[in-house]
């Protein structure tokens, strides 16, 4: 249902534009609920159409796959993203802009912070997945 009601979104964002009206759209997670593959196509078609009728715009996700829609020159997109400081503080973040793509990821911070502990999951903060915000103390455990 609501892909539905997104699609339905830009269809009427796009009708209006049509009578010359400006339109900035903000979209969060657009076509959620399928797999990346089918997610990108679809969100690229939607994308297309909205810069066609001259929209500007932003588009917030945590599927990577999405990132390559940026490339496509036509789009005139670039990169941002905001991420926590803290490995040991999954949910607390600063709301800063950065240019590029994520590179840390929250998940398996979020699965040992209730409690789920798993060796894969141990194995997986201690290969550093987490990228640098790994803190000094998840390290020296990762050591034991």
């Amino acid at each position: 249902m609501r892909n539905a009601n997104q699609l339905a979104k830009a269809v009427i964002t796009v009708e209006i534009m049509s009578n010359g009206k400006p339109v900035l759209f903000l979209i969060d997670e657009i076509v959620s609920g399928t797999n990346s593959q089918d997610r990108r196509a679809a969100a690229e078609i939607i994308i297309q159409a909205l810069l066609a009728a001259g929209a500007i715009g932003a588009l917030s996700t945590h599927d990577l796959s999405l990132t390559e829609l940026a490339a496509n020159p036509e789009t005139n997109a670039g990169l941002v993203h905001m991420g926590n400081q803290d490995a040991d503080r999954p949910l607390e973040f600063d709301y800063r802009l950065r240019p590029g793509v994520a590179s840390q990821a929250n998940a398996l911070a979020l699965v040992r912070m209730v409690g789920i502990t798993k060796l894969h999951a141990d194995r997986e903060l201690c290969a550093g997945s987490m990228g640098d915000n790994v803190s000094p103390e998840r390290q020296k455990g990762c050591r034991q």
